[in-house]
């Protein structure tokens, strides 16, 4: 990939313009997960939900519900997100 496309690209970009109930979700998970909260699975649930909705009204991208997938709900580390992000951008 080309220096300027790469400058282009930036993987926080895909947390951003995420509608609110969406981003609501996400900061509700990211307590819970901190405060080992009791309600996990129906917050888990209610993002589960709230991202395909989004998805399908197309208020995300494809990958930007694919990159939340593997961030929040399959723990992926940075080093992984950011192979897939440059995998999947670089167009290899």
């Amino acid at each position: 990939m080309d220096d300027k496309r790469k400058e282009a690209l930036d993987i926080t970009a895909l947390e951003k313009n995420l509608p609110y109930y969406l981003w609501n979700d996400i900061q509700l998970w990211v307590e819970s997960i901190k405060n080992n909260g009791f309600l996990q699975d129906c917050i888990l649930g209610e993002f589960e939900a709230d991202l395909k909705n989004a998805l399908r009204s197309n208020e995300v991208t494809r990958y930007q519900a694919i990159y939340l997938e593997k961030k929040y709900f399959e723990n992926a580390t940075q080093e992984e997100l950011q192979r897939w992000f440059e995998k999947t951008f670089d167009g290899r």
